[in-house]
């Protein structure tokens, strides 16, 4: 992988963080700039979100501390970038694990999520 590529994923891996981050799920605006026009989740129970669900329920939501762990950024093709992580936070007392994964897509001079997939782990 050349050094543009490392770059990339880097800055791919920066803008998963800061989706995760308070300041950005309570800011519309900033959350509009990071997700792609066309941008769909499926959580990890199998709903499906839009860019307007998320747009709509994330800055109003509870915040929850995410601890995101072992990032793999691979390079689909120019302009498109395939990563995975591992997440843990806790939920009602419990620790929840899920493997995450997210499709960024370069647009213009910025990158985008494009799509996003959370599975659950099992309990250790």
């Amino acid at each position: 992988m050349d050094i543009l590529n490392n770059e990339s994923i880097k800055e791919i891996i920066d803008q998963e963080i800061e989706l995760q981050s308070k300041s950005v799920r309570e800011n519309p605006k900033r959350l509009d700039e990071l997700l792609h026009d066309d941008f769909l989740e499926i959580g990890s129970f199998g709903s499906r979100y839009s860019k307007g669900d998320i747009l709509e329920r994330l800055p109003e939501g509870e915040f929850t501390e995410m601890r995101p762990s072992k990032f793999e950024g691979r390079l689909m093709k120019d302009g498109l970038i395939l990563l995975s992580y591992d997440l843990e936070f806790t939920a009602v007392g419990e620790v929840v694990r899920s493997k995450r994964t997210s499709i960024w897509r370069k647009e213009t001079s910025r990158w985008e999520m494009l799509f996003h997939q959370s599975t659950l782990k099992s309990p250790v």
